[in-house]
């Protein structure tokens, strides 16, 4: 990884690195002391189901990177995660994580796809934002 002019990145080219940038950069914000048992922690991820996905993520990366994220997460925090292109659509409704949200959420990932029309982000932050 490299950090230049306030951005991190990963040396190298491709959308697989950019992912995996994304999510040291989440797991690195977990393993804070204190950050997670933070009272009211709340987290939402969107994840794009749009097709320009199929050249953006050819690997279908988003899959075990969410199971993964899914895996760190503190249980008794709250969180959600939305699939997003031309509509919105729950993956796993925002509640308190616990054992068994973990499981669904985990079991529900092999719901992404790269398939959408669109990509709506506008939509799919103000969904998850109301929750």
């Amino acid at each position: 990884m490299a950090c230049t002019g306030g951005q991190v990145g990963v040396r190298g080219s491709g959308p697989g690195r950019w992912w995996a940038a994304c999510l040291l950069a989440c797991c690195g914000l977990l393993a804070l002391p204190g950050f997670a048992c933070a009272a009211g922690l709340d987290l939402r991820v969107l994840v794009d189901v749009s097709g320009s996905m199929k050249s953006n993520d050819p690997g279908n990366l988003r899959l075990p990177a969410l199971r993964l994220l899914v895996g760190l997460l503190p249980e008794g925090m709250d969180a959600g995660v939305w699939l997003f292109a031309g509509s919105v659509e729950p993956l796993a409704p925002p509640a308190e994580v616990t054992r068994q949200w973990k499981s669904d959420a985990r079991r529900s990932a092999v719901r992404i796809h790269s398939r959408g029309q669109l990509t709506d982000i506008g939509a799919a932050l103000e969904q998850a934002a109301a929750g």
